[in-house]
């Protein structure tokens, strides 16, 4: 049987060089989930604050931004053949557990602290955590 032949120092060069060009390549291609966190906490601080002291004007504009935003995303999200393993899981986890935060802050404050920004603005931030909490585990990986 015949051995292969070792490669030249050359080729062997070369093979570094390109695996160091395609690893760089999928570095930036799995960097998306963190732009999508990012403006999933964003956006749900910002429409948590928007209903909650905007009145219906802020109900009226979240009712529309907020589905564009998440049609968008989600179109956004399936284009991306690079991920983490798990991070689709993860993220939809983190979904439900917005889902459930937002709506518990929502009654609380609607019946609550109506209009109180000292509640509205921190509460924001509570509902954005499972995405805050996610962006961070993401950012460590």
């Amino acid at each position: 049987m015949n051995q292969p032949s070792a490669p030249t120092p050359e080729e062997a060069h070369w093979s570094l060089v390109e695996a160091a060009a395609a690893r760089e390549m999928l570095a930036a291609r799995g960097r998306w989930p963190q732009r999508y966190l990012a403006v999933y906490a964003f956006g749900a601080a910002i429409t948590f604050i928007a209903v909650g002291l905007g009145g219906a004007v802020g109900i009226g504009i979240v009712a529309v931004a907020w589905p564009i935003t998440v049609i968008v995303m989600q179109r956004s999200s399936r284009t991306r053949a690079v991920t983490v393993f798990g991070g689709r899981r993860a993220i939809a986890i983190g979904t439900i557990a917005w889902a459930a935060l937002y709506i518990c802050g929502l009654l609380l404050g609607y019946f609550a602290f109506r209009g109180d920004p000292w509640y509205w603005i921190p509460a924001s931030l509570v509902v954005a955590l499972p995405f805050i909490l996610l962006l961070v585990r993401r950012k460590k990986s």
